[in-house]
């Protein structure tokens, strides 16, 4: 009897779907206390492998020694593979951009990347290494940065930050680099900015150039904050954001282009064309003020706060991060979601959230959200610089029926390998012998590394889509 009851249980256990608080920790990621040093990551960037490419302002990460820049696989475990040597130093790294042929860039405010001379800009081969085929000559002068950088499809590199030459000319907070690093004169903006630089920028499937900041003049024209150039640097005069984004504080840290091609912008700035808005905006094609986006209310934030990061889910629902303490009236520290109407979200419920500044949103194939900034702890709970939350938005993923799969190695100390011939993510769930859930969550790819490192040694199964095999865990 015991024996036919087993399978049974199984089979009724497999066939509830268990759904968690969308904004709660994903505790399969990362460990509590990753990184030393400062602990600020301000770049997070997801190859096409499922790796994490990460950046900011820390000497090692999980013991690993890797100054500011660092390669994790999909679990949060540190890819020892990437070898940076001494890495950039005591600067940071600000940016990240992977290019087609899978070469890094990475920009900030450092001078040199492994001990050689790369004045705030640098290109990686795959494997960490330098490639020194891309060389920026001189850079920036003096004590500058790069805040955003983009690899381009034709090859070349968008450069945007707070400097008045790139090596040795003129070009005020935005260049076009050619793929070794020289600059590209046909991309030609003038006289360039006049304020403290470019922050961050968008590029429209056009190709045109939505570029937002602390933005006096461009050209020697009048605008706050945010513009649009053609691909060849000009200023583009069909877009017409009217007063642009100002008031007390006038600054715009962060855009995103929807699929509709409206615009969001976030920062700290209390009006957009005169209308209070409060730190965030959504524009339409042409840049004026999309009014059917209601923030009420909007961002309450001290002035060197706002609003840092927006993302756009699949459902078309926002995520937005940065250093604020309420929205439209409501407590909602640093993180919170919204309806594409603006529409404050409380299915989304991170709780106490992040103690301190999200910097960077990037959303995962199968819907999770990875966080990354200058926190320590999120929801009271350490977590250093990077945490991965679960998402209720799951219609990226496809449960696809009776697929096969490799699990290697079996027996296993823990760590493990599900290899499918998919390369859609698929779901996957491990039971302990009794029949209770310990672990879900999504393959990345057709290979992803597994990390079970709660669980005691044993027979478990594991089941990836419809299919299910025996695994054997054998403690580490």
């Amino acid at each position: 009897m015991k024996t036919l009851l087993l399978p049974l249980i199984l089979c009724l256990v497999w066939h509830v779907q268990i759904f968690a608080q969308a904004g709660a920790i994903d505790t399969s990621f990362g460990s509590v206390n990753a990184f030393t040093g400062s602990g600020s990551v301000s770049a997070l960037v997801q190859q096409p492998d499922g790796k994490l490419l990460v950046g900011g302002d820390f000497k090692t990460y999980q013991g690993f020694f890797s100054q500011n820049i660092v390669r994790l696989h999909p679990d949060g475990a540190v890819d020892t593979s990437f070898k940076a040597g001494t890495g950039t130093g005591d600067r940071g790294v600000n940016t990240i951009a992977v290019q087609e042929d899978g070469k890094i860039i990475i920009a900030g405010y450092f001078k040199a990347y492994n001990g050689i001379s790369r004045p705030n800009i640098a290109r990686l081969d795959t494997n960490g290494a330098l490639d020194l085929s891309f060389d920026p000559g001189t850079g920036l002068e003096g004590n500058r940065s790069i805040f955003k950088v983009a690899a381009l499809e034709n090859g070349k590199i968008l450069v945007g930050g707070g400097f008045p030459t790139f090596n040795g000319l003129a070009y005020s907070s935005i260049v076009r680099l050619n793929s070794n690093g020289s600059v590209d004169t046909t991309f030609n903006p003038g006289t360039g900015v006049m304020g403290f630089g470019v922050y961050d920028f968008a590029i429209q499937d056009d190709g045109k150039i939505v570029i937002v900041g602390n933005i006096n003049q461009f050209n020697g024209v009048s605008t706050n904050n945010i513009l649009r150039l053609n691909e060849n640097g000009s200023i583009d005069s069909t877009f017409m954001p009217g007063g642009g984004a100002a008031g007390t504080v006038r600054r715009v840290d962060c855009v995103t282009i929807q699929s509709d091609g409206k615009i969001l912008i976030g920062g700290a700035f209390s009006t957009y064309d005169s209308v209070v808005v409060n730190g965030i905006a959504r524009l339409n094609t042409n840049g004026t003020l999309d009014q059917t986006f209601q923030m009420g209310t909007g961002f309450t934030f001290d002035p060197n706060d706002g609003i840092f990061q927006i993302a756009v889910q699949q459902n078309q629902k926002l995520l937005v991060g940065g250093r604020f303490t309420s929205y439209n009236g409501m407590t909602v520290p640093n993180i919170l979601r919204v309806s594409s109407t603006g529409a404050f979200d409380n299915s989304f419920n991170p709780l106490s959230g992040p103690n301190y500044s999200i910097y960077v949103i990037l959303l995962q194939s199968d819907g999770k959200i990875l966080l990354a900034g200058g926190f320590t702890k999120f929801n009271g709970v350490a977590r250093e610089g990077i945490v991965r939350l679960l998402n209720d938005d799951v219609s990226s993923i496809q449960l696809l029926p009776a697929e096969s799969f490799v699990v290697f190695p079996n027996p296993s100390n823990g760590e493990c390998f599900v290899k499918t011939n998919l390369s859609q993510p698929i779901k996957f769930s491990l039971f302990d012998i009794s029949g209770k859930l310990m672990q879900e969550g999504y393959t990345t790819g057709q290979l992803t590394r597994l990390h079970f490192s709660f669980t005691a040694p044993g027979v478990y199964f594991l089941r990836v889509g419809e299919s299910t095999k025996k695994i054997m865990l054998t403690g580490e």
